[in-house]
């Protein structure tokens, strides 16, 4: 009996959901037996719950298959058994996932659970909604970004199951409205065979009316599918909204509640972006290729953001304020010798008084050395910050020419 208990315990502690889920993209009924490219979500709490897992089935398994174009959904679900945990509900700590129906909810009852329904949605021609705004090839693959907006109608349901991506791939993602028609939609394709199609992520922007006569336009929402992911497909995607709120002449661009992976990319292509655009030029030599490094305390200290640059770039690359003078303290503390010890203090300082400007706290401190503990505790985070960017900024490409 004791040996039976032990079971019933292992049963009802509930399985990681994360590793439960599948996805993959299908291209060719070829692809339906193929499994070597499956992936996983990032997230399941707004599926299956906070501590993110499946209660009720032992070796539960989701595994759903898309149209690669279409973003059709195929769903199949298998599980050794059903655990018997009622006596884990009487605990009132978990009940037994119903998984069908959070299937249903999540994709609104349209979708496939026989291969045979399945398969002809392969063979259906796609042509992606909007206007291409971006071509570009990535290991010898063609590459197409397509701009769209919700006041297209026949939009709305291929919106809707893209949409379902936000759920599993951003933290606090929620789904746009579709009746709102404001709302600007980017989509990638790698394209192949001519005039097929396979989605690679998708961008959701809003323009905010901005007084008198302008506009801001915030990205909501930012996802390229992890069978695409560290390819550059990101910063290219991110260039072509810069791109276009420039030929627009918007105010800015914003970003709503930035995850930690998207602030990362924003920096990498920010920093790209301006150098590219001419600025920043004391990190270049004389032959326009990137200085050698790392700086002198005299270089250092000759490099200087002054708020005549921040209004420039702002005006012409409508990046934000603040991620101008982030990009310009990254790439300062790339070129940065921190064993030389009046350099660093230097370059400390600088960070320091942006930061005494911007925390009302450390600024109402009466205590001095309370304020410098206050301070140092701020840059310690930011400097945290950079070094973790430091190594991808080595690897971009225009650094790496050096």
């Amino acid at each position: 009996s004791t040996k039976k208990a032990k079971v019933e315990t292992e049963e009802d502690i509930g399985i990681d959901a994360i590793q439960a889920v599948k996805f993959r993209f299908v291209r060719s009924p070829a692809d339906l037996n193929d499994f070597s490219t499956q992936f996983h979500p990032e997230y399941v709490h707004q599926v299956f719950g906070e501590d993110e897992k499946i209660y009720g089935y032992q070796d539960p398994t989701i595994e759903i298959a898309f149209t690669a174009d279409s973003l059709k959904p195929f769903v199949s679900i298998g599980y050794k058994r059903e655990t018997k945990n009622s006596e884990f509900n009487r605990t009132g700590e978990a009940e037994k996932h119903d998984l069908d129906a959070i299937m249903d909810e999540t994709y609104a009852e349209n979708y496939d659970t026989e291969a045979e329904e399945f398969l002809p949605k392969l063979s259906e021609p796609f042509t992606p909604y909007g206007q291409v705004v971006q071509k570009y090839t990535v290991n010898n693959k063609q590459f197409e970004i397509y701009k769209t907006t919700l006041a297209d109608e026949s939009f709305h349901e291929y919106n809707r199951r893209m949409q379902t991506f936000v759920l599993w791939f951003i933290e606090a993602g929620s789904h746009i409205e579709v009746d709102d028609p404001k709302w600007e939609v980017y989509t990638v394709y790698e394209r192949y065979q001519e005039n097929k199609f396979a989605c690679a992520g998708f961008c959701t922007m809003y323009p905010f009316w901005a007084y008198p006569d302008g506009e801001r336009l915030r990205v909501s929402q930012f996802v390229i599918f992890p069978p695409f992911q560290r390819q550059g497909h990101g910063r290219k995607l991110l260039r072509t909204i810069y791109h276009d709120a420039v030929t627009r002449n918007c105010i800015e661009v914003t970003v709503e509640q930035p995850s930690e992976s998207f602030k990362t990319l924003r920096d990498l292509t920010d920093i790209e972006y301006i150098v590219e655009s001419g600025y920043f030029d004391w990190c270049k030599g004389a032959d326009g290729m990137f200085a050698k490094r790392p700086f002198t305390q005299a270089q250092i200290q000759a490099v200087k953001l002054t708020p005549d640059t921040i209004k420039d770039i702002n005006s012409k690359l409508k990046l934000i304020k603040t991620q101008i003078r982030r990009a310009y303290e990254i790439l300062k503390f790339f070129f940065l010798n921190v064993e030389n010890e009046p350099a660093y203090r230097d370059y400390r300082l600088e960070v320091k008084q942006r930061l005494w400007h911007l925390s009302e706290e450390v600024k109402a401190e009466k205590d001095p050395e309370t304020k410098k503990a206050q301070l140092q505790e701020l840059y310690d985070a930011v400097e945290e910050d950079y070094n973790e960017i430091l190594p991808k900024l080595a690897k971009l490409p225009w650094i790496n020419s050096q």
